[in-house]
């Protein structure tokens, strides 16, 4: 997944992997970033394990972790969602130095599973978010 600022900077995170990577405009590899000591994406990836230990035969879980949900930016933040735990986290990071700034707890009024939250957008008050369980997009207050 990724996201591109006001000054066509990539912003890329893997579905998969734990990485965070800014390209500048021309292509060219700004910084990465090791995202796996995020509370959210440690447990993603123990519950991981777990799996593959407890059922080796299966295929599943072998395909996909689910590490991140969606990505988006702004003049100052990134925001990036992880997945496969409820409810879904967004955690903002500043967009030069991918400081941590803050976390925000998405809820999905009237339902326990956040789990069919995907995607990111933003504007510049709030953060929006796909629900694919009611086909809906959700808003929320950054």
């Amino acid at each position: 997944m990724f996201a591109i600022d006001d000054k066509d900077n990539i912003y890329c995170c893997f579905y998969n992997n734990p990485i965070l990577r800014k390209y500048d405009s021309g292509y060219n590899l700004i910084y990465e970033k090791k995202l796996d000591k995020i509370p959210e994406v440690k447990k993603i990836i123990k519950d991981w394990k777990k799996e593959i230990k407890e059922n080796p035969q299966s295929s599943n879980h072998y395909a996909h972790k689910g590490i991140v949900k969606g990505i988006c930016v702004d003049e100052d933040y990134l925001y990036i969602m992880f997945g496969s735990h409820y409810p879904r986290s967004v955690y903002i990071f500043k967009k030069d130095s991918l400081q941590i700034v803050r976390k925000l707890v998405l809820h999905v009024d009237n339902r326990f599973d956040e789990g069919y939250l995907n995607r990111l957008a933003c504007s510049d008050e709030h953060l929006y978010c796909l629900d694919n369980l009611n086909m809906t997009i959700l808003k929320y207050e950054k």
